[in-house]
């Protein structure tokens, strides 16, 4: 009985139309990391973003961004998702609900899957890491990981937003 009510719970939520996308290896301290990102339709139209990350620090919390262009653009942030935190067993996870972007965009699912754009994991938000990526990929219109050689090919962070 409690299956099936967290089932249509479930149901309520999504549509059940979803994108998912292998995030690159961005070693760190000889460490490496694995992970997808899945875009979720949720029933009102907008997205939720989930990313899950093996190979992470215990108790490590790292800023994820999503930038307008791909990884190999100096892209600005489109808009900061919700921080990847530690689940325990060198996992992190990420969730966020998105409605609108940074410069007051609204933003659906059908929208982000066609979006010029790139999402990338940090060590950390500030400090000497911070431009250290930990994760990455396209996503949208261009989704090609076979153009990115290695995690060496990402351009730096730009942490502006329009």
């Amino acid at each position: 009985m409690l299956f099936s009510a967290c089932d249509s719970q479930e149901d309520e939520l999504y549509t059940g139309r979803e994108t998912q996308y292998n995030l690159l290896d961005g070693s760190y301290l000889e460490t490496t990391t694995s992970g997808f990102i899945t875009l979720k339709e949720r029933t009102d139209k907008s997205v939720e973003i989930q990313l899950m990350m093996e190979g992470t620090l215990n108790q490590a919390v790292h800023p994820v961004h999503l930038h307008y262009g791909s990884l190999q653009d100096d892209g600005l942030v489109a808009e900061f998702l919700n921080n990847l935190e530690d689940i325990g067993d060198n996992r992190s996870q990420s969730i966020t609900h998105l409605t609108q972007l940074a410069d007051g965009s609204a933003v659906t699912y059908d929208e982000l899957v066609k979006m010029n754009g790139s999402i990338k994991v940090h060590f950390e938000e500030e400090g000497a890491l911070k431009d250290v990526i930990l994760g990455a990929t396209n996503i949208g219109a261009n989704y090609r990981m076979a153009d990115i050689g290695s995690i060496n090919d990402i351009t730096l962070c730009n942490s502006k937003t329009e």
